[in-house]
């Protein structure tokens, strides 16, 4: 017979996502994602900074239990402290979403390069009334899935956003995630615009766009 891991979510650390992370948060994005290219560390990070403290990390804390799966989880990441997921969102303008690898005007060197020909969007961090919580990249360490930290780091963020005022969220699903997504209030919607389409062709076929209102969270 399987054994079933329970977590203890007493042991669990949310906190913002901060520079220092970054080295993670692109192991455990490279570990992730095969439907898309991963994004560059500079275009992860100016999504990052553009959240002004939305974005989350988190971890493990030490457990009570030596053998239990918050250790075993600890151990596999590398040290007690190693991040087990995090979730990037940053406050847009709908339908203003940032393209894949979009990084600010400032960093952008001559020539087109990565993030140019994004079309319309305001440059990342300056989105003038934002009103949209843009849930851009949720993922976890394999040996995380199932913890129900997901859920954790969603409601953690949607309840920020809510505190900002944004009226309501909005992300692309991708790799089967669309019932996950479901079951935290999205539902599909279809791009109302030729640049949004365009931007959610750029994620894969199978891309699904969805939102939610952030009346109730």
């Amino acid at each position: 017979m399987d054994t079933v891991m329970t977590w203890d979510h007493t042991l669990l650390v949310c906190a913002p996502m901060e520079a220092a992370h970054m080295d993670q948060v692109m192991q455990i994005q490279a570990a992730c994602y095969h439907a898309i290219a991963p994004e560059s560390l500079a275009a992860m990070d100016a999504k990052r900074s553009a959240g002004a403290g939305l974005s989350r990390v988190a971890w493990w804390g030490q457990p009570a239990d030596p053998t239990g799966p918050a250790r075993q989880l600890a151990d596999s990441c590398g040290t007690p402290a190693a991040l087990a997921a995090y979730l990037i969102a940053l406050p847009i303008r709908w339908p203003e979403l940032p393209a894949l690898n979009a990084i600010p005007e400032s960093e952008r060197g001559p020539g087109p390069g990565p993030g140019a020909g994004s079309g319309p969007d305001s440059p990342l961090g300056t989105a003038p009334q934002a009103d949209t919580l843009y849930l851009h990249d949720l993922a976890l360490q394999p040996q995380a899935r199932g913890s129900g930290l997901a859920r954790r780091l969603v409601r953690e963020v949607l309840a920020a956003g809510q505190a900002r005022g944004l009226r309501t969220a909005a992300l692309i699903a991708i790799q089967g995630s669309v019932p996950f997504w479901q079951a935290q209030g999205f539902a599909g919607v279809a791009p109302d615009s030729a640049e949004l389409a365009r931007k959610l062709r750029s994620y894969g076929a199978e891309a699904q766009l969805m939102r939610r209102s952030l009346s109730e969270v």
